[in-house]
């Protein structure tokens, strides 16, 4: 019945930017306040953060652009992220928060506009394949087929951007102080890492799922571990999450997670306190004395 009413009621869809076309492994969808269950077929909307399980092999989203996004296991992306500071103005097409990704375009052409923004880089041209790694603070960049173009990150805000080659590793270790290599090559440390399903070639899925979608299952709302690397991020993205799950923080335990976390999100605290920022009243002027 509601959704009938919104219907009429001209209530927009979420807009779809993409599909999910191969699963093999463990994966957990997170939209608005709410975990899910996918299956190969459902599509993917605006804001929707997918997060593979430690033990998944491939999980791959095929965009309503063209491209295919590998994901490796142990991964969070968002969908078409709403980040602010300089990056406002663009929208770039997911947000790699840890893990392993690997874009494909779908012709060998240098595109250019925002793809993948991360903390320590944004991806922002693609001439054919790359692979990029987030673990903590160290990145690590592989342009596999084709030139890319990267715009690194240091404390907030957009470094001077460099172009790779085909073949070119582009690397920032946890300790490295900010400072990015780039090699002529991969290191070894790295190709031992590299997910195994990366190495295949696979073809594109999604018009098998032309004629119909496959629902997504609503499993639970959100706990707060489901969504802390997100609440913990970098301040750009993470202030989004105050609107999306401030609903969230009605349940005790989330509530108990943002007040013991606080120092990792401290944006949170105008919603736990609400007291606080409250303006505060003038001091009454005591009335005077009763003459007679």
């Amino acid at each position: 019945m509601l959704l009938g009413a919104a219907a009429a009621w001209g209530a927009p869809e979420p807009e779809t930017v993409g599909t999910l076309t191969i699963l093999d492994g463990e994966v957990q969808l997170v939209r608005d306040a709410a975990t899910w269950r996918v299956a190969e077929g459902v599509r993917l909307t605006a804001g929707d953060i997918v997060q593979t399980a430690a033990s998944a092999r491939l999980v791959r989203l095929e965009l309503a652009a063209g491209q295919a996004i590998d994901l490796g296991p142990a991964t969070r992306v968002q969908l078409a992220p709403q980040l602010r500071g300089d990056r406002a103005s663009r929208a770039p097409a997911l947000y790699l928060l840890e893990g392993w990704l690997k874009l494909t375009q779908p012709t060998a052409t240098h595109a250019e506009g925002a793809l993948i923004a991360a903390q320590a880089l944004d991806v922002t041209g693609v001439a054919r394949d790359v692979v990029v790694a987030v673990h903590g603070d160290a990145v690590w960049l592989f342009a596999e087929s084709g030139a890319v173009t990267v715009a690194p990150r240091q404390g907030g805000k957009a470094l001077a951007p460099l172009t790779l080659k085909a073949g070119e590793f582009f690397e920032r270790a946890a300790d490295a102080k900010g400072k990015a290599v780039v090699s002529p090559r991969p290191t070894a440390a790295f190709l031992q890492q590299v997910p195994r399903a990366f190495r295949d070639t696979l073809p594109l899925r999604v018009a098998l799922f032309k004629n119909g979608a496959a629902a997504p299952k609503k499993l639970a709302p959100i706990a707060y571990a489901d969504v802390q690397p997100w609440l913990a991020a970098e301040p750009d993205l993470r202030r989004g999450f105050v609107t999306r799950w401030r609903g969230a923080a009605r349940d005790a335990d989330f509530r108990r997670a943002l007040a013991g976390n606080l120092a990792a999100h401290p944006e949170w605290d105008r919603v736990l306190n609400p007291e606080k920022y409250r303006p505060k009243q003038p001091a009454k002027t005591p009335a005077p004395p009763p003459r007679y």
